[in-house]
């Protein structure tokens, strides 16, 4: 987790096996609704993920109106 006064990066990573994102199903659901919940809080959702190269889910959320005084969460 990194966060700032104005943004936060949430990010979550695997080693795992990995899938090629474009080649998703539309009816694959899990990955259609974690999109709506970040879309419901005005986030973005960012996917990076490489056959046997693991995947990395990254949730960022900003908010213009506030400054951007840094602070970093481990």
């Amino acid at each position: 987790l990194n966060c700032s006064k104005s943004r936060f990066i949430l990010t979550i990573q695997d080693n795992g096996k990995g899938f090629n994102p474009k080649e998703v199903p539309p009816d694959h659901f899990g990955l259609g609704i974690m999109k709506e919940r970040a879309g419901a809080i005005n986030g973005n959702l960012e996917i990076s993920s490489h056959i046997n190269g693991g995947t990395i889910i990254s949730l960022i959320w900003e908010d213009k109106e506030e400054s951007d005084e840094h602070i970093t969460t481990d």
